[in-house]
């Protein structure tokens, strides 16, 4: 569980305060009881994990992969002969 969270921790930053003020934004700060204050958040949470698991598969693992492809061709071309 670290280890997945670690992986996506960039994304989860990236993605946590637009949804949490879009929440705010829609519900209000402090309007509604403490149950659904909780459930509201926890939809924020649940929703912000499973949108930078997304980013992360489908954004970050691809462009890692084409970067380090770059890179191995590019060291092949400048390695002394």
């Amino acid at each position: 569980l670290l280890l997945w969270l670690g992986d996506r921790s960039y994304a989860i930053y990236l993605i946590h305060v637009p949804l949490i003020e879009f929440y705010v934004a829609r519900q209000g700060q402090m309007s509604g009881t403490a149950v659904s204050m909780i459930a509201g958040y926890g939809g924020v949470i649940v929703t912000t994990l499973l949108l930078s698991d997304l980013a992360y598969r489908l954004i970050e693992k691809p462009s890692r992969r084409t970067i380090r492809r770059w890179w191995a061709g590019r060291e092949r071309q400048l390695a002394p002969a």
